[in-house]
């Protein structure tokens, strides 16, 4: 009898466990619909462990929102899921979502091993290493430093290239094609010149500590490479250190021309979010890029995915300071169907600077590093109480 008892235990639990995994293989298969990739899931009885990187949905909470939407549609028993979000094969964040009588709680935190050790041995489906995109990014430049005209304008047709070869990498090429400008005949601006033409990787990243390193040519016309290394205080409070290392770098009358090298540059960084009215409080003081001595204040208000902010610098004995926005541009989603995707980047932003002359100017005083032509406060924002706070809002109805 007791033999017979343990027989029918066993196919009961293998019965229940080949439906938990064809109920996984359907979630899969709806989130890659969807445009998900790198799929990873096991259920364990009505909680579900996910892993998922999303290239369609714009912004850093969409896409979170409508996994799990779909999650509990596939299953209306679910209700538990732990899902980290990845960008690059890298967990930037993990979303815990509850459902209890049609409402939802959701946290969101930094925690992601447990979910990793979890599906450290599960495959992943559809992979998102070597697929390329192509985002279509138009540049407004204005300067009014000139007495003969009232602006010194340039509009640039900028497509950016990129792709991630590898868990942590990013690779970027963007060329700065000039559609009008009245520039001087000799400024090197009026000419197709090479924006950015970097790689990047990051080196490390868990619930406290990131790393990150990048080579190759950035924008301000310098070749050269630096790291960043982050630590988390807590759910609210980044510090970090900046370095680099950089040549000046000019391309004038079909001829590339590599200057004298820049002194190592080194910043001590650190990031405040207040998630009642969304404030991001950014500060950093240091070395900037060509060798001025100075500091920098950003504050930012989030509204949902419009990001207005102002800011100040002091470096060289010189000042200036203005405004910066990004603001939603291309479609709430635009999902990749192949490996090769021609788009609209997620959002237009743009920084307004008080002065354009004199030293500040001339001496390319405040300057840092870019490498991500589409990186802004809202595109590539893992903050995790600001994606809290939208997830719960989209999941239950108080935002559009």
């Amino acid at each position: 009898m007791n033999r017979n008892l343990v027989f029918v235990c066993l196919i009961l639990v293998s019965i229940l466990s080949a439906k938990a995994q064809g109920e996984c293989d359907m979630s899969e298969a709806s989130l890659n619909e969807l445009g998900f990739e790198n799929v990873r899931m096991v259920a364990d009885g009505n909680s579900i462990y996910v892993a998922l990187e999303d290239p369609s949905h714009r912004g850093t909470f969409r896409g979170a929102v409508a996994a799990l939407k779909e999650l509990y549609r596939q299953s209306p028993e679910l209700r538990h899921v732990c899902m980290n979000i990845e960008e690059y094969g890298v967990a930037r964040v993990c979303v815990n979502a509850l459902r209890i009588d049609e409402e939802w709680n959701v946290t969101v935190g930094y925690d992601v091993d447990s979910v990793k050790n979890v599906l450290r041995d599960v495959k992943s489906s559809k992979s998102t290493y070597g697929k390329i995109d192509v985002s279509l990014i138009p540049i407004v430049s204005l300067n009014n430093h000139l007495y003969d005209r009232l602006f010194e304008v340039g509009l640039f047709f900028s497509p950016s290239f990129s792709t991630s070869l590898w868990k942590g990498n990013r690779i970027i090429v963007q060329p700065l094609i000039p559609v009008y400008t009245n520039y001087d005949k000799y400024n090197s601006h009026k000419n197709v010149r090479l924006g950015v033409a970097a790689i990047s990787q990051d080196v490390f990243e868990d619930e406290h500590w990131t790393g990150k390193v990048a080579l190759g040519s950035f924008y301000q016309d310098v070749v050269g490479g630096y790291g960043e290394i982050g630590y988390r205080m807590n759910s609210r409070l980044d510090l970090g250190v900046h370095f680099g290392y950089s040549y000046t770098s000019l391309f004038y009358d079909s001829k590339w021309y590599l200057g004298k090298p820049v002194l190592c540059n080194a910043m001590l960084k650190g990031s405040y979010y207040e998630p009642r009215y969304s404030f991001q409080i950014q500060f950093q003081c240091g070395r900037f890029m060509f060798g001025d001595w100075g500091g920098r204040l950003d504050v930012t208000r989030h509204y949902g995915e419009y990001a207005i902010g102002v800011y100040g610098i002091l470096t060289g004995g010189e000042h200036n300071g203005g405004f910066h926005f990004a603001i939603p541009f291309g479609g709430k989603r635009q999902k990749r169907n192949g490996f090769f995707r021609v788009r609209l980047p997620e959002y237009y932003d743009m920084q307004y600077s008080m002065v354009s002359y004199w030293r500040y100017t001339w001496e390319r005083m405040g300057r840092e590093f870019e490498e991500i032509p589409d990186k802004n406060r809202s595109a590539h924002y893992w903050q995790a109480e600001y994606i809290e706070k939208y997830i719960n809002k989209m999941l239950n109805n108080t935002y559009e």
